[in-house]
């Protein structure tokens, strides 16, 4: 009689499930585990299984311990790199300060020269050395746009320290000089010197 294909698999069917596996042993440790099983009142295949679940365990403890290690690390040296960005941008802070200090140290030297040299011959309209330094002021009151500094920023700024030639006429007259000097050179200021009404 041929053969008719059923559609299930032949033999019994399958209702455990596991899988017999075949392993080779040293005779000693083959003993030992046999000693073992006997006195635990168990099969080897149980020693084996219970044996392979605890080191399977271990395994993936000892793997989780460095995942945690590894991201302490991580977060240490992004901390470290972190604070080096901040001294950094600390330190080039303080070199900008000190910049703005030299300069100003600067704009208040030619100040008492420009103010010296006008005592000694007391000037009715304002020479290139006093628009220098009305434009020097101008620098320091508003270093990223000097040419907002209205006149009556200037006079306060020059009566603040002490600088008794300002007067508005001349700081106007000194004003028309840079913007006459600044278009002579091809740079033009956007906007014409500030008037207080």
């Amino acid at each position: 009689m041929p053969y008719k294909p059923t559609g299930r698999p032949p033999g019994r069917p399958r209702t455990s499930t596991m899988r017999p596996v075949s392993i080779k042993l040293p005779e000693e440790l083959l003993l030992d585990a046999q000693v073992e099983a006997s006195l635990s009142q168990t099969t080897l295949s149980t020693l084996v299984r219970d044996g392979l679940a605890r080191r399977l365990e271990e395994t993936a403890l000892a793997r989780a311990t460095r995942q945690v290690a590894c991201v302490a690390i991580r977060a240490q040296v992004r901390q470290e790199a972190y604070a080096a960005d901040q001294a950094r941008r600390a330190a080039a802070r303080v070199a900008r300060v000190e910049q703005e200090g030299e300069a100003i140290r600067q704009a208040v030297a030619m100040i008492l020269m420009t103010q010296a040299a006008i005592e000694a011959g007391a000037a009715s309209t304002p020479t290139r050395g006093q628009a220098g330094v009305i434009a020097a002021i101008r620098r320091t009151l508003a270093p990223h746009d000097p040419n907002s500094v209205p006149v009556a920023a200037i006079l306060a700024w020059c009566e603040a320290n002490k600088v008794a030639w300002a007067t508005p006429a001349l700081v106007e007259q000194a004003l028309v000089m840079i913007a006459q000097a600044q278009a002579a050179a091809g740079a033009p200021e956007r906007s014409g010197p500030c008037r207080e009404g």
